[in-house]
């Protein structure tokens, strides 16, 4: 038997950081993938092992084994919570394969893995999952792993849909065609020095020591969010483009955006280019991950990238 799934990454296109203290987050599925082949091994002496191919990298389990690491590795855990929820108890061998082209750290790549494996799993059994049972099997895949999850990137992988999410509140499902969002760039600023985990500390900290000064600025993106939503419902692309600039200006201002990333925002901006940045950012010197550009010509702003060797992605939700 030989299975193929996909799932897709995603981005925040507002909401970074604020998100933690209740505020509403904007995430966009992405046309980028994680594809997962999953082939059936039906040889005796193959001894019921998984053989797991990703990352150019090949492993090797057995389902003892798997039982016991699960909790250290998300592909384990999400094969191991798979087969338990479906109710599998007759673990067969296989080949697992995962090719992606999403860019790992703050893209989703991890719950777009875990998405494909589940959905792989599921045709193996020939049973169905809702995207809802999906989206709460994600969560608890993740949170086996250690990690502290808000559902967000989970909720926009599991339905593929732009959403509206807050803490507390139902899931808002967003439908829109709008042009804005039809081609975009996500500039590769380099990977940050600095966890998600630090950034998320360091703007506690931030608050703490500042608290009007800090919810000042929450507020002041969180409005820049509404507006980012009212000008895609609009189509109207001058609008958004400068509430995204505004967001931009304001993460610039938490702190979580390293001096060379905004050297090249600036670098771009002179192009054209109206930006900010998606993820958690950092505090360190060096790169500060994933960089959102829109603007109404890309030419000139790919041939500065590509003149001066920063990666990027040509994306569309």
């Amino acid at each position: 038997m030989y299975i193929v799934s996909e799932a897709c990454g995603k981005t925040i296109l507002s909401g970074e950081h604020i998100v933690v203290y209740g505020y509403p987050a904007l995430l966009l599925p992405l046309n980028l993938k994680v594809k997962c082949r999953l082939s059936e091994v039906q040889d005796e002496t193959f001894n019921r092992k998984v053989v797991i191919f990703a990352l150019g990298k090949k492993s090797e389990f057995g389902w003892k084994e798997i039982d016991k690491k699960y909790k250290r590795q998300l592909v384990l855990a999400a094969l191991k919570a798979s087969f338990d929820y479906f109710g599998i108890k007759k673990r067969p061998s296989f080949k697992l394969e995962l090719d992606s082209s999403i860019p790992i750290g703050g893209f989703g790549s991890s719950t777009a893995v875990s998405a494909a494996i589940v959905k792989s799993i599921a045709k193996l059994s020939n049973k169905n999952i809702s995207n809802l049972q999906l989206w709460r099997l994600l969560v608890q895949i993740e949170r086996t792993c250690g990690a502290k999850v808000s559902g967000a990137d989970q909720y926009v992988i599991s339905h593929g849909t732009f959403v509206k999410y807050q803490k507390n509140s139902q899931p808002k499902k967003i439908k829109l065609d709008s042009k804005v969002l039809k081609n975009f760039l996500i500039i590769q600023s380099g990977t940050p020095h600095s966890t998600t985990k630090e950034c998320i500390e360091f703007i506690s900290q931030q608050k703490k020591s500042n608290p009007e000064k800090i919810k000042d600025i929450f507020i002041r993106l969180a409005k820049e969010g509404k507006r980012m939503l009212v000008y895609l419902k609009k189509d109207d692309s001058y609008g958004f483009f400068k509430a995204i600039k505004n967001s931009g200006e304001l993460l610039i201002s938490l702190g979580v955006v390293s001096p060379d990333s905004v050297k090249l925002i600036r670098k771009i901006e002179k192009l054209g280019g109206y930006l900010k940045l998606t993820g958690a950012g950092t505090i360190e010197a060096g790169g500060s991950g994933g960089i959102l550009c829109f603007s109404n010509n890309y030419k000139k702003i790919e041939n500065f990238l590509s003149k001066n060797h920063f990666g990027y992605l040509k994306v569309s939700i």
